[in-house]
């Protein structure tokens, strides 16, 4: 998938009513498809999953946080304020810097 062919989906004909049919849902499911290709793909290198392993992990799924944790798809699990804590180190910067008033968990994600 190039930038034209991304380009090329006519915006104005999409319709907030009308589900889109024909070669206009084919670019869109081309498009959606390869993001969804990128991003099983980064995470695969970035977990050291084989492609494999990655796609039976993921099949298009949206994960707890607990799930994500169990299938090493998060580092640890924390709340915001942890994950400046985290992100300032592997910055090299003082996390005396930044603060956060957070109290509900989520889920923290940290790329080495």
């Amino acid at each position: 998938l190039d930038i034209e062919e991304r380009r090329s989906v006519d915006n104005r004909a999409s319709s907030l009513i009308e589900e889109p049919s024909g070669t206009e849902l084919q670019r869109y499911n081309k498009i959606v498809n390869a993001m969804y290709d990128d991003f099983v793909g980064r995470v695969a290198k970035g977990r050291k999953y084989t492609a494999e392993e990655a796609e039976a992990v993921a099949q298009s799924q949206v994960f707890t946080c607990a799930q994500a944790n169990d299938n090493r798809l998060a580092n640890e699990l924390g709340g915001l304020t942890h994950a400046i804590e985290v992100a300032a180190q592997l910055g090299r910067s003082p996390s005396d810097k930044y603060k956060a008033d957070i109290t509900e968990n989520i889920c923290v994600k940290v790329a080495q």
